[in-house]
């Protein structure tokens, strides 16, 4: 089921709850980073300007913003299942969608050394 979409303060989001097992290993981490850089590069943008991609997330009182790109933040934030977090991407069209869509469709697909960044795209998936 695709997930309720926001658009607002010139960002996309989507809430998202994690079912990642065993959570972010660096095999994921590492995944969720090098799609983001191939997509949020500044050649492939349409407007040309370099954007980011983060998972807002909540320790304790505090929330963190972790970019996307980054496995250090990542790592960091851990992952488990049952974490709920914001993916928020900068703009509010619809590539900014696109980009927050394969970003929840990895993080809610259930095996973390198989991330499947195509749930809403399966046309796009690669044939193995």
């Amino acid at each position: 089921m695709k997930p309720e979409i926001k658009r607002e303060n010139g960002a996309t989001s989507i809430d998202v709850v994690l079912t990642l097992k065993p959570g972010f290993a660096c095999r994921t981490v590492t995944a969720l980073a090098n799609e983001c850089q191939k997509f949020l590069k500044d050649a492939n943008l349409p407007d040309g300007k370099e954007r980011k991609a983060y998972l807002l997330a909540q320790h304790k009182d505090e929330i963190y913003e972790l970019r996307f790109t980054s496995c250090l933040e990542l790592m960091a934030f851990g992952g488990e299942p049952g974490k709920k977090g914001i993916i928020k991407v900068e703009g509010e069209d619809a590539f900014a969608e696109k980009i927050a869509l394969r970003l929840y469709s990895a993080l809610t697909s259930e095996d973390a050394y198989n991330l499947d960044f195509y749930q809403f795209e399966p046309e796009l998936r690669p044939k193995e």
